[in-house]
């Protein structure tokens, strides 16, 4: 990938610099005990060594991605887990970290359904190049129009409170929204965007601030950090009406 204007000029790799890792891990350890304390199991992936190269029979790669964010990889619906591919060739063999916590869960559960989705080869043919001028080509109204669901309340989100983002990351700053939803009325936000705060608890949700900024570099937000696998209730579809195409 390429972002240069974040510090990522095309051809870079390696691992970020160790105090950014250290600093992650401890507000990730922070924000699992939290949970914990909420009477929610956690359980956490089993990291690789990230900064090894990677290679298949198509290409090579000079090292890893990370496994912060588990929400890119396990999608849950009912009672099964779906292990998602991943489109870089940093994150084809993340879905290894979380191996060992499917196989327990199969071990488990004898109803638990664990399914893997094709893993693409990622060669050179694969890649769409500037596939996202279409969207950003699109009017406002387009745009808005295709991200709506019909009969629900849309909320303009208030901006973050911050001006710039962590050195070396490519989340946006609205990362503001990347709130973790513990129950109906329980939520978790990034302990310093008091504007979403507030406007959460407006809406009569009790708000619990987990500071996670740091965590950013490494994939992402509170949302991005958890993927849920187990929940009680029943299966619900809150988006009966769908846009063609989404």
């Amino acid at each position: 990938m390429a972002f240069p204007e974040h510090g990522y000029p095309l051809g870079t790799f390696g691992s970020l610099p160790e105090e950014m890792e250290a600093k992650a891990c401890e507000l990730l350890d922070n924000f699992a005990a939290i949970l914990v304390k909420r009477g929610i199991r956690v359980d956490r992936p089993a990291p690789l060594d990230f900064s090894q190269a990677i290679q298949t029979p198509d290409w090579q790669q000079g090292s890893m991605f990370g496994c912060m964010p588990p929400r890119d990889v396990l999608l849950t619906v009912g009672n099964e887990i779906l292990e998602a591919p991943m489109s870089f060739r940093s994150r084809w063999f993340e879905y290894l970290c979380y191996r060992p916590m499917l196989e327990q869960y199969y071990r488990e559960d004898k109803n638990f359904r664990w399914e893997t989705a094709p893993k693409p080869r990622l060669t050179e043919r694969s890649y769409k190049k500037d596939f996202w001028r279409e969207w950003h080509g699109a009017s406002e109204a387009e745009q808005w129009k295709r991200t709506q669901s019909s009969d629900w309340e849309i909320v303009m989100a208030p901006k973050s409170v911050r001006r710039e983002k962590m050195p070396l990351c490519t989340c946006s700053l609205w990362l503001n929204m990347n709130c973790l939803v513990i129950d109906p009325k329980t939520v978790c936000v990034e302990a310093a965007e008091t504007p979403m705060m507030e406007l959460l608890d407006k809406y009569g949700f009790e708000v619990i601030p987990v500071p996670l900024f740091e965590v950013s570099p490494f994939g992402g937000g509170l949302h991005c950090a958890t993927a849920d696998v187990y929940r009680e209730g029943s299966l619900e579809d809150y988006f009966p009406k769908q846009i063609e195409g989404f």
